[in-house]
């Protein structure tokens, strides 16, 4: 299997998607939904909003943790490390694409993400939606 490539911010910036550096400028600048789910309603959520979308992806941090950050979320789940080989890490590509992502690794972001191990937020275009997993156990699309 080929590793998942990521992609840059100016390529999320360019691309028009619902973007800012803090969720306080979220709520400045866009309106927003708050959510509070279980892990199924999230997934279903974020599933519909995959189909729906022209295109749709995800900001996976863990090339910018320390070596400790890392070891800790490996030490949640012994398929984790699996799951993260599959990705061509690099610290300035961090965002992936949602389409055609294999369930195992849709399942890994949205569970990290669910658990409070390490967040993800979810970009679409067509509809623009941007969705912040996990904040202070809400989560909050932005369109």
């Amino acid at each position: 299997m080929e590793k998942l490539d990521g992609k840059d911010l100016f390529f999320i910036r360019e691309k028009g998607f619902i973007y800012f550096n803090n969720v306080l400028d979220g709520f400045m600048l866009y309106n927003s939904k708050k959510n509070v789910t279980n892990f199924e309603e999230f997934k279903n959520y974020i599933k519909d909003l995959i189909l729906k979308s022209e295109e749709a992806y995800f900001d996976f941090y863990f090339s910018r943790l320390n070596l400790e950050e890392q070891n800790n979320l490996l030490s949640k789940n012994f398929d984790y490390k699996n799951i993260i080989n599959k990705f061509n890490l690099d610290k300035d590509k961090i965002f992936y694409s949602l389409k055609d992502l294999e369930d195992d690794i849709l399942e890994f972001i949205l569970e990290i993400s669910f658990k409070e191990y390490l967040f993800s937020t979810f970009y679409f275009k067509n509809p623009y939606v941007t969705v912040w997993s996990n904040y202070n156990g809400e989560y909050i699309s932005f369109f």
